[in-house]
């Protein structure tokens, strides 16, 4: 580019510099690279060598540890936090809160984290962390993918709203606390803490079976590996239904609290 010959940068080649571009995606770009490398850069300054609208942001950049799902969720779940720009935060304006596009949006229906271990036996190295709904509602869940059948729970959901499948209840949940974020965002954040221990743990002692089981070399169509998988996950579901339960029972009753139509006086 400009008869540099001994660089090559996607970004100026492929890409593009519109007015679109600075509030779509280069904030999403600055947000996660101030995140994942706080110290590299002094972000927040007035002067700063990367803004939320610049065009040179790295189009790589090796992050200052390594990176864990919960950082992961953290930036697919992104809104600006602890920034200006964050439209549930109480710094900046009604206008710098509505300036950029969210990483974390309403519209989200999926998001899947294709997780391959190579320090796993290759019957059950791969694990698909899934979200659904509004990711800055929702958690990851650990799904072993080596298997012949998958779990209602997670895969059964249709177009009538029914909160027996975790992609409705996540639904529902930021619908209803998106209004009142500041006063949920804790039982949310015990939430996806709680659900994502829950998945660390159940895959460490998945893991752990499989090789006491004398089957961590066991090939890929291993029926005995594929009913300890799906009964992994089916657990799994089960105990992130029970948690989903409890916090879509704790934002129903927060939100129903918080309606217009309330009155200081306790009469019904």
């Amino acid at each position: 580019i400009d008869g540099d010959q001994d660089h090559f940068n996607p970004r100026d080649v492929f890409g593009s510099r519109s007015d679109l571009d600075h509030v779509y995606n280069t904030p999403r770009a600055w947000f996660m690279q101030r995140y994942l490398n706080p110290y590299d850069e002094d972000w927040d300054n007035p002067q700063a060598l990367h803004t939320p609208e610049s065009d040179d942001i790295p189009w790589s950049r090796s992050p200052e540890r390594k990176i864990s799902i919960e950082d992961v969720h953290y930036c697919m779940a992104g809104h600006y936090q602890s920034t200006v720009y964050d439209p549930y935060g109480p710094k900046g304006d009604k206008v710098s809160r509505k300036l950029y596009r969210p990483i974390g949006i309403n519209r989200t229906s999926e998001l899947s984290v294709l997780q391959i271990r190579p320090y796993a036996g290759e019957s059950y190295r791969a694990i698909q962390w899934v979200a659904y709904g509004s990711i800055p509602y929702a958690t990851l869940l650990p799904i072993y993918t080596n298997v012949d059948k998958s779990v209602d729970y997670i895969e059964g959901a249709r177009a009538k709203v029914d909160t027996n499948y975790l992609y409705w209840q996540d639904r529902l949940i930021a619908c209803m606390a998106d209004a009142h974020f500041s006063s949920m965002e804790m039982d949310l954040s015990n939430y996806q803490l709680d659900t994502l221990a829950i998945g660390h743990n159940d895959v460490m002692h998945t893991d752990a079976l499989i090789k006491e089981k004398g089957l961590e070399g066991a090939g890929m169509d291993d029926k005995e590996v594929h009913e300890i998988l799906e009964d992994a996950n089916e657990k799994l579901c089960a105990q992130i239904k029970e948690a989903t339960d409890d916090l879509l029972e704790k934002v129903i009753y927060s939100a129903s609290m918080q309606m217009n139509n309330s009155f200081y006086l306790s009469d019904n």
